[in-house]
């Protein structure tokens, strides 16, 4: 299924969509103070300003692959980078607080439809040899788009407001897709059959049952209930003058080590081991965090074990699944878990700092990360005893 060559451009090209696809979050993450001015509304409904694309994640993931091995992967990434684009220009027009929502649910359903089929696209414009690089790459849209638009909204949002910050948004999407429709090839590969509702519904207990396309979507869950939760809990726990500080080098960490140890150690290691080992790191890192008390040096080392399990998931993806087909599929599921992971791990390790204290939080990572390894082990031993 892998190409004989690797073609950077294209690669380069589908990574391209995946940062617009991240920046569905990031774009109202680093807008928020100016989006709330704009449309005042109690805490629920602002806050679902920003999560109504990752709730489309985690109700469609699984469907998502479905749907998008069904319909075509280069159709499907054209069609959601074209809606994408669309309801960005949408929002641009800062319409009614109603429309603005429904346009965050159907973004969602484009945000899924690239999510799936950029990745399961490298794949296959990717030579097998250096799948491991493509999929490392892959793996930092999210923390990469963040980041940028970290910088980049400060220095935009005061000149062209709202509208302009969406619409510049909207007319990325817009290009790429453009550029997607007429570069790439077509994938060559052969449709499977649209799903039923039924089938649908059987789908997400065959993917999460079977020890091929759940195990990359099983470490995800507890990779993403951790990341950005940390980021949210415990820089308030820092002294003052290092809090921003760290939140910025936490992030690059994980980046850094996802190119520079997590892809050195698949050149050697499966993908599946090279999870394993972030986990095991991480969870020692949580364990210095509880003997040390929540310091700048543990959460570092944290982040930087997390890199390991960020690039190695997604390559376990292709590592596991020979199909384009179901590659589709276990990308779907991490999306759905992804999203999942990101929606609960706030709020569930907050409510266990407010009940327990936060000499607790290092022990719930620990168990995450201890869950983590044992999901692989289980899947790895199903493999085996399957032949």
């Amino acid at each position: 299924m892998a190409a004989e060559r690797s073609s950077i451009g294209l690669i380069l090209l589908l990574y391209g969509a995946g940062l617009g696809a991240a920046a569905q979050l990031g774009k109202i993450a680093s807008s928020f103070p100016m989006l709330r001015e704009a449309y005042p509304a109690n805490d629920v409904v602002q806050g679902l300003l920003l999560s109504l694309v990752s709730l489309m994640g985690v109700v469609l993931g699984v469907v998502a692959g479905q749907l998008v091995a069904s319909q075509g992967y280069k159709r499907m990434l054209v069609a959601g980078l074209t809606l994408g684009g669309a309801m960005s220009l949408l929002q641009a027009l800062l319409p009614p607080l109603p429309v603005f929502m429904a346009s965050r649910l159907i973004e969602g359903l484009s945000h899924l439809a690239i999510v799936v089929a950029a990745p399961t696209l490298i794949n296959l414009v990717t030579a097998e040899r250096h799948r491991y690089l493509s999929m490392t790459l892959w793996s930092s849209f999210f923390g990469v788009a963040f980041a940028v638009l970290a910088f980049v909204a400060p220095v935009v949002l005061p000149t062209t407001g709202l509208g302009g910050f969406y619409g510049w948004h909207g007319a990325y999407m817009l290009g790429f897709s453009g550029l997607i429709a007429m570069v790439l090839p077509a994938s060559g590969v052969s449709r499977s059959a649209l799903p039923g509702l039924k089938d649908a519904l059987m789908r997400h207990v065959s993917a999460y049952s079977s020890p091929r396309e759940s195990p990359a979507a099983l470490g995800w869950l507890c990779y993403t209930l951790t990341y950005v939760s940390i980021l949210a809990v415990l820089p308030p726990y820092l002294p003052a003058d290092q809090r921003v500080m760290i939140a910025t080098i936490l992030p690059l960490a994980s980046i850094l080590s996802s190119f520079f140890i997590g892809a050195g150690l698949m050149r050697f290691l499966t993908a599946v081991t090279v999870t394993q080992i972030g986990f095991i790191a991480a969870a020692c890192a949580a364990a210095w965090l509880m003997l040390s008390g929540i310091s700048p040096a543990p959460l570092v080392a944290i982040f930087l074990a997390l890199g390991l399990v960020q690039s190695a998931s997604f390559a376990v993806i292709p590592e596991l699944n020979t199909t384009a087909e179901g590659q589709a599929l276990a990308t779907g599921a991490v999306a759905q878990t992804g999203n999942l992971g990101n929606a609960l791990g706030t709020p569930l390790l907050l409510a266990l700092v407010g009940a327990l204290g936060v000499t607790a939080l290092p022990v719930a990572l620990i168990a995450l990360y201890l869950l983590g390894i044992a999901a692989h082990e289980v899947t790895k031993w199903r493999r085996a005893a399957q032949g």
